[in-house]
């Protein structure tokens, strides 16, 4: 019988990096485990499409991070064999998202780094979701361009930014890359409450929004690392006055998404507490402000938020 492709809303609202950490760590705890049982794996865990899962599998087999047999037994690649184009030691990341009513987004980002190995002649830029470029610069001579869906394993088009003169270990200087794009509606802005006998109730996963900033250690042959006193910034902005609660800090494991780091957690609640701290997540109106300092590699970092029932959300709107 075929695989079920409708998804409730919180499968469907998974990053595919998620995605991808569940895939990975499945296959290192399943060596030679064939296509179907990691279908069948995706699916019990969130209910994640046999298309999805097979989009992701294909992306880490082209990005070397997993090998598959002729047989389709897929086995995960030793990352010491898994050639590194460069390695990248990152100062600071900063990023802002403004997302507007309807659930689309514009995103404000900054980031410096530098090469300490290696060479990179180019810089590729994530989305979840297809955006437009508004506005871009980069400290070094660069170019940039769009790769097109067709030729993206995920099938969402991605910003390709292309060095003049590849940036070399050598140089030891440090490179600045900012970028201003707009995306299409991504985030839910209200949950349907479900009635019951015991009153009004909503699924926990399903009525909690929520946005990450993360480094991986190690990309598609790019690894990284903190450089000391190194800052990561994420500030979600939701309209004026709009109804959010319960708004908190979750840290997990990147390369297993369910486990959670309690201690790093614990570090940013301190951070946050201490009247002379300057980090931790700070909350200003409908405005969420994430500050790390010293961050670790290989977290998810992410701000969780409550969202509202639709029928509070229509009154905020009618409000306006």
């Amino acid at each position: 019988m075929a695989e079920p492709e409708s998804i409730s809303p919180t499968a469907a609202r998974l990053r595919p990096v998620v995605i991808e950490s569940f895939v990975l760590h499945h296959v290192r705890s399943h060596p030679g485990a064939r296509f179907r049982e990691i279908v069948d794996a995706a699916l019990a865990w969130r209910r994640v499409p046999r298309s999805t899962t097979a989009r992701r599998l294909r992306r880490l087999v082209q990005s070397g991070q997993l090998d598959v047999s002729p047989f389709h037994r897929y086995t995960a690649v030793d990352p010491e064999r898994v050639p590194p184009r460069a390695s990248l030691e990152v100062r600071w990341m900063d990023v802002s998202r403004l997302i507007r009513p309807d659930g689309g987004f514009r995103e404000i980002s900054h980031q410096e780094f530098r090469v300490v190995r290696g060479r990179l002649d180019h810089v590729e830029l994530d989305f979840e979701t297809p955006v437009r470029c508004i506005s871009w610069a980069s400290s070094v001579p660069a170019q940039l361009a769009l790769i097109p869906a067709q030729s993206v394993p995920t099938y969402v088009p991605k910003l390709f930014v292309k060095f003049a003169k590849p940036l070399l270990s050598d140089s030891n200087s440090w490179v600045r890359l900012s970028s201003t794009v707009d995306g299409s509606p991504w985030y839910r802005m209200s949950v349907r409450s479900v009635r019951t006998g015991r009153g009004t109730l909503a699924s926990p996963d399903a009525a909690r929004e929520s946005e990450p900033v993360f480094v991986p250690s190690q990309g598609a042959r790019l690894r990284y690392q903190f450089a000391p006193n190194s800052q990561l910034r994420l500030q979600v902005m939701l309209p004026t006055r709009y109804p959010i609660r319960g708004a908190h800090v979750r840290v997990l494991f990147l390369d297993d998404f369910t486990r959670t780091d309690e201690s790093e957690e614990a570090r940013l609640e301190r951070i946050r507490t201490d009247p002379w701290g300057q980090g931790g997540l700070r909350q200003g109106g409908s405005s969420l402000a994430l500050t790390i300092p010293n961050p670790l590699l290989d977290r998810y970092y992410e701000v969780v938020w409550s969202l509202p029932t639709t029928a509070r959300r229509n009154r905020w709107l009618s409000g306006r």
